[in-house]
């Protein structure tokens, strides 16, 4: 297993020592109070520009990227998706890594499918992914697709239809196992194959054994549309919990106003059983991300912003607890942070985060008995273990 991990960073320097240290020493050496005049405008300056913290920037992207995860209902093995851009084409695909073996095993799924998102069934014996294809694809594959994939016969399925027509995106499978919840938008199309939103998402469901698609957001109930809709979390009484962001319309759109919320950072919705759109968590916090809960319903969790206690410009986001009425502060890594995700019984929570802050994720794992937060797949142990391609090296730029 990988011991616990820190995230260290350099000693904030104290500004307003320096700067009364600096007042004494130009009065010392100064015969007139104009003298030193000048002399302490120039300190007061070089002082005011010390009081902000280092903060040396993001590093760049690497060729290698985690993309999305998902932890198993009993909390021992971890699916996620990555993108390999090392080669001229860049390669999608999904591995598993087991927790209790430190193990990680890349699955096989068709080539010519773009696949990500997975997400464990209740039982952990399958994953929902979404696929594309654009090229080297029947015509029923071509487009986006929710998709299956079985852990134990390693069969894929693909379970919708019209892939041309909407693009679907985060599914997620609800408690019996039979149905999966996605965003969805209707697709607009360039001549040069690139395709978009054609306006807002909403959320849709298919079944296992039915690809037709029901529409859940928009209804009649709630015309509310975003322009994010984050992964749906089903709970205990049948709601949907998810982050969304920026409504086009209807009455999210005025509470968010009328709370005087800014409508740039998602916040957590709540679609319940007869359509009506809620708030699932206390508006308190900004950038809500991905909300996940435990089976029951009663531990939610989120990453959002902290209050930062070391001083850090950038983004400092941790992982926070949303139980009964009260919020949780689970982490102080104050990084950059998304997704996450829950054991069934809520002991265990993964979240991706981002130290380097240039969107190079790793996965890590929180232990809500002893708190600790623990790293469990760093970007260089997966640049080791990617399967090899004979695909041509791209091309590296060179100092002219």
């Amino acid at each position: 297993m990988v011991d616990s991990v820190s995230i260290h960073r350099k000693p904030r320097v104290n500004s307003a020592r320096l700067f009364f240290e600096a007042i004494s020493v130009a009065f010392s050496q100064s015969t007139s109070k104009q003298g030193a005049l000048p002399l302490l405008c120039l300190i007061f300056g070089i002082a005011i520009a010390g009081c902000k913290p280092e903060y040396p920037g993001p590093k760049p992207q690497l060729d290698v990227q985690i993309r999305s995860a998902s932890l198993s209902p009993s909390g021992d093995r971890v699916a996620f998706s990555y993108e390999d851009k090392r080669s001229e084409k860049s390669l999608k695909g999904i591995a598993l890594y087991h927790i209790n073996s430190d193990r990680v095993e890349f699955l096989k799924l068709p080539e010519y499918l773009r696949v990500g998102a997975p997400s464990f069934s209740p039982d952990g014996k399958r994953l929902s992914v979404t696929a594309f294809c654009y090229l080297t694809c029947s015509k029923s594959e071509f487009g986006y697709h929710i998709g299956l994939f079985d852990l134990e016969t390693g069969k894929y399925t693909q379970l919708t239809e019209n892939g041309g027509s909407e693009i679907r995106l985060s599914p997620e499978f609800s408690p019996d196992g039979q149905t999966i919840y996605f965003s969805w938008a209707k697709a607009e199309w360039n001549k040069e194959g690139g395709s978009r939103p054609a306006g807002f998402f909403g959320i849709a469901s298919v079944k296992l054994d039915d690809p037709q698609e029901t529409i859940l957001l928009p209804n009649t109930i709630t015309p509310s549309t975003f322009q994010l809709v984050g992964k749906m979390t089903p709970t205990a009484n049948g709601d949907l919990i998810f982050t969304c962001k920026a409504p086009s319309r209807g009455p999210a759109q005025a509470a968010m106003e009328a709370a005087g919320k800014s409508l740039v950072y998602p916040f957590p919705c709540s679609l319940k059983p007869d359509g009506e759109l809620d708030y699932f968590l206390p508006l308190t916090k900004l950038g809500y991300s991905q909300l996940s809960a435990s089976a029951d319903g009663k531990k939610v969790f989120f990453t959002s912003r902290a209050d930062s206690t070391k001083g850090q410009r950038g983004y400092v986001y941790d992982l926070y607890l949303f139980e009964g009425t009260q919020t949780s502060r689970l982490t102080t890594l104050e990084t950059y942070t998304s997704e996450t995700d829950a054991s069934a019984d809520g002991s265990i929570v993964l979240l991706r985060a981002d130290e380097d802050r240039g969107h190079n994720w790793s996965i890590w794992l929180h232990d809500m008995e002893t708190g600790n937060t623990r790293e469990v797949v760093p970007l260089e142990r997966l640049l080791e273990l990617l399967p090899q391609t004979d695909m041509p090296v791209k091309a590296k730029p060179t100092n002219s």
